[in-house]
């Protein structure tokens, strides 16, 4: 293992192939699985750059156990986040290909492989990154969920399609094009890279679970916290566009309500719901979500869930 802080590497020549950039924060009970997932490839042309985010655990000597020249740790100074350490990652790093682990999630053996296969095929030559589909578990049940072949910008502006961070192996110049990840959003931020180089880039799909998304229940109101503050953020960023789409404006405002409804904050629930009536007022189901508010809890409650019932059937 060597430790790093930055700068990447400049021989071209001794350059894996393949970075695999791992951010983690307080994780040494959780992280060794995930490592050695990474290590056990069959594809073995790469360097594992794992960025500690100034935690105050044993992660640091966690990842020394591992006595394997790989390994490249980044110790963050101040804590930056998930989104800010996958940059720090990728200034570390210098591969032609980069993509990404979380510390609790784990690799299937092929994954790298079958990604690399894919972008250095006759039809990789026309593509510019590649994702992939995973095994979602948690303590009921494992659901298997292979990325569409029709992934688009509109499909995933829309939320249509679940997208995550390993989901994606991406050229380098890419990443570096559309300015990286956005260390703003505490959640949404893999959604919203790969908005950005759907936009730009040509995807392909390897339409397969290669990795494995380990569902670890946190707290309902702190994520809630977070995905009202990402989706506000979002928002603001993309205001230009959804100016000029009325409906797509009145979907993410009905979002962050279907969130504030989950933490029991009716004020800002309503809030939302009339700025999604007011985008889309031809909308008549936003306007009686909206009004069902005035009647409390519970007929809101009722008259969500016929909402979702309604669009379902459709």
């Amino acid at each position: 293992m060597s430790t790093d802080r930055g700068g990447g590497n400049t021989d071209t020549s001794s350059r894996p192939l393949v970075s695999v950039i791992m951010p983690t924060y307080n994780r040494g009970h959780l992280i060794q699985p995930a490592v050695k997932s990474v290590l056990g490839q069959t594809f073995t042309n790469f360097e594992l750059v794992i960025v500690d985010d100034a935690s105050s655990d044993d992660t640091a000597e966690v990842v020394a156990s591992f006595q394997d020249d790989r390994i490249h740790y980044v110790k963050n100074t101040i804590n930056q986040g998930a989104a800010g350490s996958r940059n720090s990652g990728f200034r570390a790093a210098s591969s032609k290909y980069i993509t990404y682990l979380d510390s609790d999630d784990e690799y299937l053996p092929t994954k790298l492989e079958k990604q690399v296969q894919k972008l250095e095929s006759l039809e990789g030559s026309q593509l510019d990154c590649v994702l992939c589909g995973y095994k979602q578990t948690n303590r009921t049940k494992e659901v298997i969920i292979p990325s569409q072949r029709d992934t688009t910008y509109e499909n995933v502006l829309w939320f249509r399609e679940i997208v995550n961070t390993a989901q994606l192996m991406a050229r380098r110049e890419c990443i570096e094009a559309v300015g990286g990840w956005d260390s703003s959003l505490k959640t949404y931020d893999d959604w919203e890279l790969i908005l950005r180089l759907l936009k730009e880039y040509r995807f392909g799909v390897v339409p397969e679970a290669l990795y494995i998304y380990h569902h670890h229940g946190g707290s309902r109101v702190h994520s809630a916290l977070n995905r009202i503050a990402a989706l506000n953020t979002i928002i603001h960023k993309y205001d230009s566009l959804l100016q000029q789409r009325a409906k797509l404006r009145s979907y993410y405002h009905a979002k962050i309500a279907r969130e504030y409804r989950l933490i029991k904050d009716a004020a800002q629930e309503r809030h939302h719901l009339a700025k999604a009536s007011f985008a889309q007022p031809w909308n008549i189901n936003r306007w009686v979500h909206y009004l069902s508010t005035f009647g409390g809890a519970r007929l809101s409650s009722k008259v969500f869930e016929m909402y979702v019932t309604v669009k379902q059937k459709r």
